[in-house]
């Protein structure tokens, strides 16, 4: 029987392959650590990208222990880039430019477009996300009663 780490690498290679043979890939995205400018089943265009391409505040795509993770860019450092998501308080170790799948040209939710740069307001949710796990349940909860997803048992993914 075929492990579940054997399974989420191969859907990592494959997703790494797609984007670089053909230039683009569309993903779901499945976890809250972007919130509140990406949410659980939006749609995002990844582009293959070039880490000499990638801007401090983009949305770049990267392999982390087996998963593929959607997080924004903060800056390059000592040849890594260092990024975080939006509601998470931490920062992501940095990634090598090997483990970097590409960068998201586009999202769109309930089909409309997503605005991928964050609102002044979505900068001052994500901040107060970052600093209370009492405000993100809070949040989550407020939000999903208007959103067609739920945030009750684990949340897995990005």
């Amino acid at each position: 029987m075929i492990s579940e780490a054997h399974l989420q690498s191969a859907c990592c290679d494959l997703v790494a392959d797609v984007a670089r043979l053909s230039g683009k890939v569309q993903l779901k995205v499945a976890g809250t650590s972007m919130v509140p400018a990406l949410w659980p089943g939006d749609l995002v265009t990844v582009r293959n990208c070039q880490p000499s391409e990638l801007a401090p505040d983009s949305i770049v795509v990267f392999r982390q222990n087996q998963r593929l993770v959607v997080h924004r860019m903060l800056r390059r450092e000592a040849g890594r880039i260092v990024t975080r998501g939006d509601a998470r308080p931490c920062l992501d170790p940095p990634v090598p430019a090997d483990q970097i799948i590409g960068c998201v040209e586009a999202a769109t939710r309930n089909g409309r477009p997503v605005r991928l740069r964050p609102w002044p307001w979505q900068t001052s949710v994500a901040w107060l996300l970052r600093r209370s796990a009492w405000a993100t349940s809070f949040y989550l909860r407020l939000i999903s009663r208007f959103r067609r997803f739920s945030v009750a048992g684990p949340v897995l993914g990005l």
